[in-house]
């Protein structure tokens, strides 16, 4: 796929508002603002250092929540074929972000995926997972989080790889 960039007008925003409706997102009120404007008096180097902090932080919550909402499946419940007729939480298709992890609970890798939990690990070509190392020697659980039906847009693409990130992050995984 080919991009093609053009200048943007000073008056022209690079943004589009999103309906309320739409948003994945809950508005954080001004008190609470994960950014704050960095002094003129700071050094480039602390206002880096400022924003590695505040990355840190996100990242550190990101991590949280996921921990005390995600869904957990074992490496059995993935290689079990699935039941065409019953539709599982792993064969859903939908947007997930999802992190695996060994017998001690170490976490191994962090993945994010708009199809579903078990196409991921075992059908998705020459990168499933079931043809990794680590899946075959080390994974035993999987962890995720089904970020409902987001659609196909770069934007859903970029929300789940935002958490994944901040996952990667936060959680240091293995692989």
């Amino acid at each position: 796929m080919s991009r093609t960039f053009r200048p943007v007008p000073a008056t022209e925003s690079h943004f589009q508002p999103v309906p309320a409706t739409e948003s994945h997102f809950q508005p954080v009120p001004a008190t609470e603002s994960h950014f704050q404007p960095v002094p003129a008096r700071e050094s480039p180097s602390s206002s880096a250092d400022g924003l590695y902090k505040e990355a840190c932080q996100f990242a550190e919550r990101v991590l949280r929540n996921f921990m005390g909402t995600a869904s957990t499946v074992t490496k059995d419940d993935i290689e079990r074929e699935p039941n065409r007729a019953q539709k599982t939480p792993i064969s859903n298709e939908g947007s997930y972000v999802y992190a695996a992890y060994d017998a001690n609970d170490c976490l191994l890798y962090v993945g994010e995926t708009g199809a579903s939990i078990m196409h991921r690990f075992r059908y998705h070509g020459s990168g499933a997972h079931d043809r990794k190392e680590w899946y075959q020697q080390e994974m035993t659980s999987v962890k995720f989080q089904h970020l409902g039906h987001l659609g196909t847009s770069n934007a859903d693409e970029y929300y789940r790889k935002l958490l994944e990130a901040a996952l990667q992050l936060a959680g240091k995984p293995k692989y």
